[in-house]
């Protein structure tokens, strides 16, 4: 059973950074269910590079919607990504002296907690100011004519 299951409620009103939103949820339900399997140890490494590289990139593509729309927000709300960001290196590092079963358990109660509680509370913030920029109007209309695979905003 995923440990977050997406709703419109999660929604910041830009397609492109819902589709990102799904696709690191998926990266924490995938980790969840290997803790569950015990298979966590041979999971968590491969996660944990999917979930670096994925939450840097939409990190950047958020704070460039951000910037466009001239969000006042944008200081703070990039000092707590490079927050998040450090602790998944901090994670990965672990992992990689020691990858024990409770390092990925760990690892699963904070992007749950920082995933859900952030999406709902600090990136709700930026939706008003987001929702009619050029950028997001574009992403907006790219998704209706794409079936691809969920892929980061541009």
């Amino acid at each position: 059973m995923p440990v977050v299951e997406w709703n419109d409620d999660l929604s910041v009103g830009v397609a492109a950074l819902d589709r990102d939103h799904k696709r690191l949820i998926g990266y924490l339900n995938q980790l969840a269910e290997a803790v569950g399997n015990g298979h966590s140890v041979r999971v968590m490494g491969g996660v944990l590079r999917k979930l670096s590289d994925y939450t840097n990139a939409h990190f950047a593509a958020e704070e460039a919607l951000m910037a466009e729309a001239g969000y006042p927000g944008l200081e703070a709300h990039r000092a707590m990504h490079q927050i998040l960001a450090e602790e998944v290196r901090r994670f990965h590092r672990e992992y990689k002296v020691d990858p024990r079963p409770f390092v990925a358990a760990e690892l699963v109660d904070f992007l749950r907690d920082w995933l859900v509680g952030h999406i709902l509370t600090v990136d709700m913030l930026y939706r008003p100011a987001l929702a009619h920029t050029r950028a997001a109007e574009k992403t907006a209309r790219r998704s209706r004519v794409s079936s691809r695979e969920p892929t980061l905003c541009s």
